[in-house]
C-alpha cells in the first residue's frame, strides 16, 4: 500500500465560469516519472483522451511534451474560455501503482 499524493493545485483562472473535476492523475505523476508525451499540468497523461480532443474541437494546435510551452498553452486556452481545472482528491491509498479510481 502507498500514499498517492497529488502533485497539482487547482487551476481555476479569475472569472472562471466551467469546472472540470477529476479525481487523480497516474501515479507516475506523483513520482515525477513522466512519459515523453506526457504534459506535467492537470489531465496531461499521454493516455488520455480530455487535451486530445479539445485540441481537435478547438483547433489549438496543442503541443503534447513535457514542456513549460506545453503547460502554458493549457493555461492560455483555459483562461480564454474561463474554464478551470482541478481534482477533487488530494491523495488516496493504493495497494498497486496505477491510475485506476477503483483501486484508491
Amino acid at each position: 500500500m502507498f500514499k498517492h499524493q497529488h502533485p497539482y493545485k487547482p487551476f481555476i483562472p479569475e472569472g472562471t465560469t466551467k469546472l472540470i473535476v477529476g479525481t487523480l492523475p497516474p501515479p507516475r505523476f506523483s513520482f515525477g516519472e513522466l512519459k515523453k508525451d506526457d504534459v506535467n499540468f492537470c489531465y496531461g497523461s499521454s493516455n488520455g483522451l480530455l487535451w486530445p480532443v479539445l485540441n481537435e474541437i478547438f483547433n489549438l494546435n496543442l503541443v503534447f511534451e513535457t514542456t513549460d510551452f506545453a503547460i502554458e498553452q493549457r493555461k492560455d486556452f483555459l483562461k480564454s474560455i474561463q474554464l478551470g481545472i482541478c481534482d477533487i482528491v488530494e491523495y488516496g491509498y493504493r495497494s498497486k501503482i496505477d491510475a485506476s479510481d477503483l483501486g484508491l
